[in-house]
């Protein structure tokens, strides 16, 4: 495998089954899904040959965005922008003395302060913790699969096609709502008391390519926040079918390289190529 990260740990096995599906249909090239995970672990790798054998099939790579604009300087300037609140806002002010204390607790615990926390937006916030979350739990955004086909796809000079924009990323990420900003950190709060268990069981249905298990995991992160999944998930999934059915008919076979939710259950980019007449087979 070229440029893989390093299997350090030697403990768990490829997926036996990879989250990786291809698409026919007469008279137009195939299209790869693969189902990543933007958090990684290294016995992930080396990815199981069906996927290599996919990836280098392709004449082009598809992936959620740009990630080289993504760890630029103007992008973590962009961040900065909509991240941080006014100077004459705090987010103690935005929630409950009871709240604010939990999430104090829950920060110190994962490395924040509360000076730090002070100026945080209530969605950057919970993005920055989670994030945080993932790693005390051993998964790393420099080993994510898309992080690293990404590397690769731009290293071999094959031909990448980007989603969306960063932007469209960010404005996304900062539209997020719950009724009030106390209950999206209640919610976060939640989250965050979850993450072992569900960073262990995410790992386990990826491993073993269980699309439905995988699907319902998802769904019950959306619990009672349906317009977020709509958003998040049903929206990005028709813009981006129009997109990748419009490459596939100038004839491009293209490898797909998205995040694993976008690929399963109801209104997945699989269910529409399905619905647009594609025969779509998972690997075995």
């Amino acid at each position: 495998m070229k440029n893989a990260p390093a299997n350090t740990t030697g403990n768990d096995p490829p997926p036996s089954r990879p989250l990786l599906w291809t698409a026919t249909r007469p008279g137009a090239p195939p299209v790869a899904f693969f189902g990543v995970l933007h958090f990684g672990v290294p016995d992930m790798y080396p990815l199981p040959p069906s996927v290599e054998n996919a990836y280098d099939a392709a004449d082009m790579a598809a992936f959620e965005t740009d990630l080289r604009q993504v760890s630029s300087p103007a992008f973590a300037a962009a961040i900065q922008a909509r991240g941080v609140l006014p100077p004459d806002e705090s987010l103690p002010n935005k929630l409950s003395a009871s709240t604010w204390q939990r999430l104090l607790t829950a920060a110190a615990s994962l490395g924040y302060s509360s000076p730090l926390l002070s100026t945080l937006t209530p969605w950057y916030c919970s993005s920055t913790l989670t994030s945080a979350a993932l790693r005390r739990n051993g998964l790393a955004s420099a080993l994510g699969l898309d992080t690293y086909l990404f590397s690769r796809a731009t290293a071999e000079n094959k031909a990448i096609h980007c989603l969306e924009t960063p932007e469209q990323q960010l404005a996304l990420l900062a539209s997020i709502s719950a009724e009030s900003d106390e209950t999206l950190i209640l919610n976060l709060l939640d989250e965050l008391e979850a993450m072992p268990e569900f960073s262990r069981h995410l790992l386990t249905l990826w491993r073993q390519g269980d699309a439905a298990p995988l699907a319902r995991l998802i769904s019950r992160s959306f619990t009672n926040h349906p317009d977020q999944q709509e958003r998040m998930l049903k929206n990005r999934n028709d813009a981006w079918f129009s997109q990748l059915e419009r490459l596939n008919n100038h004839g491009h076979r293209i490898f797909v390289a998205v995040g694993a939710g976008h690929l399963v259950g109801r209104g997945s980019l699989i269910s529409l190529f399905r619905r647009r007449h594609f025969k779509v087979v998972q690997a075995e």
